[in-house]
């Protein structure tokens, strides 16, 4: 049976081998011919639909300079590698994959369809513009589509890539809606994208498309170092839904009227992050059963006419948001809504170490910093101003407990700028215990510096890190114990089996270990009995074990201390004293030689040097 599943794994493994070196590159240029099989770059073929019929798996398209309009789909892994995808919303691609428009007025045709994932670098996709339909148009296509087919995990890299959905048709009445620019959906196996370095923006359209859909429970994607829909004819941003998993790391997110990010259920995570929009930047709203999660980290959120973060529950789907070391801005009646109504679930919001105002237009009545509409909004290490609750909502109480009111002290804030300044009231106002090992702020600060220059390193409140002054501040030093002694280093246990008697040899009850402390501290006295031991073993292997009839004429003899108890407590700095009554528990200690060790921890965990004495208990 083992002889049979060897030679299986070695089959495939053979077969993996030989199908990687089999994996061949397919050469693609306008002035190609498509009657090759595009192996040769001196005999490229001209369509890249053609060079992916000719591959096989695992093969490389590698695409020259051009507008190439069609619209490619396979279930192969491929990779697709162009001569430069340019940038949103400029352009300036090299090498460009445009959708067809959609014929007979039909929907514009996906650019790039993908089924079984694969790799795509430095080129542009642009999914086709819809056809003209009627009184409404037709919608625009997509431009890269991940759609899985196989039950096996599946995965698709992106790298320099500008995807982008096509425009929206013309119609008699209005434009179609904008086509998406990356649409993920789930697969029978795992569906995992990773984009570095990427654009992704919807099409145009009365609609706009979203720059990039994710739905499905077995997705997920991780977008980091990007730009999504950056101006308003490129629609909304990321949209998260059917329990998909997205991380936003390093991404500037730019919406006109739409969402930012929107989480209809699943998890987004977002990290050191911009969000901007005319509408909301941050949007979570349950679309079915599954309950959607936001957590935001180091984030500037803007909204220029409503909430930066609406948050609302239903009936069978709690939503909740947390918000950590963020700056929250809104320009409309407040900056957070959670929202529910009676027999809903649950709307939270919780906030850590964040900022949140919101500046309301003139013609705008302002409602407050968080608006707890039958939600709950908890505030920690944060800074708001007002709130309101209302239909049974909760909202934390400003400048109560660790929150700190009034002027965040931002440096231009009409201007849009929300750096702190050096007097900032947040600076080193955060809580540490929130802070992650390693967490930068927006600027790639590292958090918790001593911005107030007070030799204490704690987290800012808000994206931003102040840096501060270089200070000398002095090293902290380490407690130190001195003058430690015993009163008396002969004495028996206190308790009933001490004999009464008015003999002047009788020994005395009980001891009290002094020293002195050169800094508050927690006092911790280790008592260890004498035994006797052999020492066995040579050099740094040596040891000094018990005594057995085994090893009773080898090694040498030797002293082994054998931990019985502690005590100790907290102390105060100077002349101290601990008590010992000479019993371990309810027992009296046996009469022998003993050892006490002292050590000390201040606050920082720091310890002193550890000091020792003798002494002896006798019977009572």
């Amino acid at each position: 049976m083992r002889s049979s599943l060897a030679a299986l794994v070695a089959l495939v493994l053979s077969l993996s081998a030989a199908a990687e070196a089999a994996a061949a590159t397919r050469y693609v240029e306008k002035t190609g011919s498509d009657f090759s099989n595009c192996t040769s770059s001196a005999a490229p073929c001209a369509t890249v639909g053609y060079a992916v019929a000719q591959a096989g798996e695992a093969d490389t398209i590698q695409i020259g300079a051009g507008t190439f309009f069609e619209a490619v789909s396979t279930e192969k892994v491929l990779t697709f590698v162009g001569a430069g995808g340019g940038s949103l919303p400029d352009g300036g691609a090299a090498t460009t994959i445009q959708g067809p428009t959609g014929e007979f007025a039909k929907s514009g045709k996906t650019a790039l369809e993908l089924f079984n994932g694969g790799s795509v670098r430095a080129l542009r996709v642009n999914g086709g513009a819809g056809g003209t339909g009627g009184q409404y148009g037709e919608p625009g296509g997509t431009g890269i589509r991940y759609d899985p087919k196989i039950a096996v995990g599946t995965s698709l890299d992106l790298q320099g890539v500008v995807v982008v959905g096509g425009s929206g048709g013309p119609g008699s009445l209005s434009i179609g809606p904008g086509g998406k620019g990356l649409q993920v959906s789930e697969g029978p196996g795992s569906v995992s994208v990773t984009a570095t370095g990427s654009d992704f923006g919807g099409g145009a359209g009365l609609a706009p498309g979203t720059a990039a859909q994710i739905y499905g429970e077995t997705a997920n994607v991780t977008i980091t170092d990007a730009r999504i829909a950056n101006d308003e004819t490129h629609g909304t941003g990321v949209a998260v839904g059917s329990d998909a998993h997205v991380v936003l790391d390093s991404v500037d997110v730019r919406s006109g009227e739409g969402e930012a990010a929107g989480v209809y259920d699943g998890a987004l995570t977002i990290r050191r992050s911009r969000l901007h929009s005319g509408g909301w930047p941050l949007f979570v709203y349950p679309s079915s059963e599954e309950s959607p999660e936001l957590e935001v980290f180091d984030s500037l959120v803007i909204s220029d006419s409503s909430e930066a973060l609406f948050l609302e529950s239903e009936s069978e789907s709690p939503a909740v948001a947390r918000i950590f070391g963020s700056t929250l801005i809104g320009h409309g009646e407040t900056a957070v809504l959670a929202r529910h109504e009676a027999g809903e679930e649950a709307a939270t919001v919780t906030l850590r170490n964040s900022v949140v105002r919101h500046y309301p237009p003139a013609d705008v009545v302002p409602r407050a910093d968080l608006f707890a509409d039958g939600g709950t909004i908890d505030a920690g290490f944060s800074s708001f101003d007002t709130r309101r609750e209302e239909n049974g909502g909760v909202a934390t109480a400003p400048g109560s407990g660790s929150n700190v009111a009034g002027d965040p002290g931002f440096l231009d804030p009409a201007g849009g700028v929300y750096v702190l300044q050096n007097a900032s009231p947040l600076i080193d106002r955060g809580d540490p215990s929130v802070v992650q090992a390693g967490e930068q702020d927006l600027l790639g600060v590292p958090r918790a510096l001593d911005g107030n220059r007070d030799c204490s390193a704690v987290p800012d409140i808000g994206a931003f890190e102040v840096t501060g002054q270089e200070v000398a501040c002095p090293v902290d030093p380490a407690p130190t114990v001195s003058a430690f002694g015993i009163t008396n280093k002969v004495f028996a246990p206190t308790g009933k089996s001490a004999k009464a008697t008015t003999s002047a040899r009788k020994p005395k009850q009980g001891t009290r270990f002094t020293y002195k402390l050169s800094e508050p501290a927690r006092v911790a006295i280790v008592i260890a009995r004498k035994a006797p031991g052999r020492r066995l073993g040579k050099g740094t292997k040596s040891r000094c074990t018990k005594v057995t009839p085994a090893n009773r004429d080898k090694g040498k003899p030797c002293t082994r201390f054998l931990k019985k108890t502690t005590i100790g407590g907290q102390e105060q700095s100077g002349r101290q004293s601990t008590p010992w009554n000479g019993r371990i528990g309810k027992k009296e200690a046996k009469p022998g030689k003993y050892r006490a060790t002292i050590v000390a921890t201040d606050i920082a965990g720091q310890r002193s040097k550890p000091l020792s004495l003798g002494f002896k208990i006798v019977a009572g």
